[in-house]
């Protein structure tokens, strides 16, 4: 049988990911790097062997390809699913916060290719599938080193598969948008309510749907599609012509235009939790750089009582747009004149923006 790695795959989408290999026939080797009962109890389970790594170390790498090699046979699937994520605007984010980021999401990815490759060539065969992020498309507020991390996966997919393709091996990727699991667990039933209701689909994506993409791009069936990025994430961004910086969602371009337009920054939550959190930071944001603050929250969470209570606390100016998507600009509580200016300029873009309307 056929031999496919799955790093990061001891639980959540990569666990989903060994799961579903091993239905297509696939012997599975099962990285990890903490959660060793997991990862030991889920090869047993699937007829797999399970291996520690730490996928940033490139010595700790070859060594799990060289037991996988002799215990199971040459890789011919890897599936570069390890990752980790710090929440924090760029202002905060460390050295060692950046390079812990880069370490596993992008130099664990190069590991991982560089010593399955050995083999891959020898055999001109081999497939090879990057897990990225919804981020690493579209970009994400307060991720900034996760979203640069997961978009340096994608350039590297693209890349590497244009290398490749004539020698038999295949890179592709997939980008899942909002997943369940236990990364996620934290978040309330309203916070799922948001990201559903932001979602064209009306649900939340399981780690089974991007199993389920990874195992179509690893097999045969794809055998003409190499450098593919296969966006999982139920609508809630398409991408035009394969291009990341071309979404499809007009509020999201129109939010983008008042941001570089009013020169304010401008900050996304991706659910009703975050939101509650982002409305604080927004105030403190504007009065540490004396500067609005665009604040884009779906509607049903600007109407909610909490951002009521918490914008009439602060006795801040605050503007909202738009029937779906309301925008917000909090101001600094000295900048009256400021606001004057900076509604100036949104009224006057909008007037020049097709379909666009100020409230």
């Amino acid at each position: 049988m056929a031999v496919a790695l799955v790093t990061g795959g001891s639980r959540g989408i990569g666990e989903a990911i060994c799961r579903r290999l091993a239905d297509e026939g696939y012997t599975v080797a099962v990285n990890y790097k903490n959660s060793a009962e997991k990862a030991e109890a889920l090869a047993a389970e699937i007829g797999g062997r399970a291996y520690r790594a730490d996928v940033s170390q490139y010595d700790e790498v070859c060594a799990m390809f060289d037991s996988v090699e002799r215990e199971l046979g040459p890789v011919e699937v890897l599936v570069n699913n390890a990752a980790i994520s710090v929440v924090g605007v760029f202002q905060d984010c460390t050295d060692e916060e950046w390079e812990k980021i880069f370490g596993v999401n992008v130099k664990g990815v190069f590991n991982c290719c560089k010593r399955a490759l050995s083999n891959m060539l020898n055999k001109q065969h081999g497939s090879i599938v990057n897990i990225s992020s919804i981020w690493g498309v579209t970009g994400g507020s307060c991720e900034c080193h996760y979203s640069a991390a997961k978009a340096a996966v994608i350039g590297y997919t693209k890349s590497m598969a244009k290398e490749l393709g004539p020698s038999g091996i295949r890179v592709n990727c997939v980008a899942p948008g909002a997943v369940k699991t236990d990364m996620n667990a934290h978040l309330s039933k309203e916070d799922w309510d948001g990201i559903i209701e932001e979602t064209p689909v009306g649900r939340i994506g399981a780690p089974e749907d991007v199993a389920e993409a990874v195992a179509f791009l690893a097999g045969e069936k794809a055998s003409y599609i190499t450098g593919a990025v296969l966006n999982v994430n139920g609508g809630s961004v398409i991408v035009v012509a394969d291009d990341p910086g071309l979404a499809s969602s007009q509020n999201e371009q129109d939010t983008r235009m008042i941001a570089r337009s009013a020169h304010v920054p401008l900050l996304e939550p991706s659910n009703s939790g975050e939101a509650k959190e982002f409305i604080k930071f927004a105030y403190e944001l504007s009065e540490k750089y004396d500067t609005p603050v665009i604040l884009r929250i779906t509607t049903r969470v600007a109407h909610s009582q909490s951002m009521v209570e918490l914008c009439d606390r602060e006795e801040r100016p605050v503007i909202p747009y738009e029937k779906n998507i309301a925008k917000y600009v909090m101001m600094p509580a000295n900048a009256i004149k400021r606001h004057v200016i900076v509604e100036d300029r949104l009224n006057r873009l909008s007037e020049d923006s097709n379909g666009f309307s100020v409230n």
